[in-house]
Parts: C-alpha cells; structure tokens; sequence
C-alpha cells in the first residue's frame, strides 16, 4: 500500500484536508466575486441541510447492521456483562478523565501550559469529553477487518462488542 495506515485514519486525513481547502477557497474567494463560487457556496450550504439525516438515517445503520451481523451472538452472551460495563462504567470514566484533563489545560485561571486559559467551563470540558470518550465502531471494525492477527479472537468479541454498543 501506498500509505500503511488503516483505512478510517486515511479517509479522515483526506476528509480533513478537503475541509481545509474549501475553507481557504472559501476565505480566498467570497461567493460575491464570482458566480461559480456563489453556485457552489449555495450546493453546500443546501449539502449541509440533508447530509445529518442522510448519515444517522441511512448510512450508519447500514454499515453498523452489516457488521453487527458479524457478531457471533453466543460469544457475545459470553462477555455480555463485560461488555457492558466497558460501554457505560469505562465511557463515563473515560469522559470525566478527559474533561479534567481539558479543564486543567483549558480551563480556570490559566496555569503553566496556557498562561491566558481559554477559560472554558467545566461543563463545556466534559461534554468534550463526552463527545470523543465513545469509540468508533466504524473504525474499529475496519481495523479489525484490516489486521485480523493483530488481536486475538477472544478479545476481537470483546472489542467489536463494546465498540457496536457504545
């Protein structure tokens, strides 16, 4: 392979850096200086209506049914109570270290990383930790697929499992 990276941190990058650029086009360029530049700012900005439904409405459950369907149920009953605990107990602690660890960074007064601290309040850092404690079942499932020797089968339930239910 060209890049030896799985493949969801690749299509991220990509998805990143086209971001990026239409940002900087679209900073570079209002729509007002040129008509091809308005048509594409208005296709966008109707892109950004549908695309949220689109995505949790058809396309997530597509591709999490179709891995789920992967999941040998009997194994699965097998960790069901670990499982469990992983995608709540382990999710929320996950969520509370990484939003103190954003508020100690972020927040406050300032301290010795940032002198001026954004100032952010608690609540904003653990919510920011909420938001990025789950794992991408997505992505897990596509490493798995990629790297099937990189975890054992008695872990790979475990790990699909919890990813699946989080």
């Amino acid at each position: 392979p060209l890049f030896p990276l799985p493949d969801p941190t690749l299509l991220s990058t990509a998805a990143a850096l086209f971001s990026f650029a239409v940002f900087l086009a679209a900073t570079a360029a209002p729509p007002e200086s040129h008509p091809a530049v308005a048509a594409l700012a208005a296709s966008l900005d109707a892109a950004k209506l549908r695309f949220p439904g689109l995505v949790l409405q058809g396309l997530l459950a597509v591709v999490l049914f179709a891995d789920a369907v992967e999941v040998r149920v009997v194994a699965l009953k097998r960790v069901g109570w670990l499982v469990a605990g992983l995608a709540t107990v382990a999710t929320a602690a996950s969520a509370l270290i990484v939003g103190a660890g954003v508020y100690a960074i972020m927040g406050g007064q300032g301290n010795s990383f940032l002198p001026r601290a954004v100032g952010l309040p608690w609540t904003s850092c653990l919510l920011f930790g909420a938001i990025i404690a789950p794992t991408d079942p997505i992505a897990v499932i596509a490493v798995l697929k990629q790297n099937p020797r990189l975890i054992p089968s008695g872990y790979r339930v475990l790990i699909l499992g919890e990813s699946l239910f989080n």
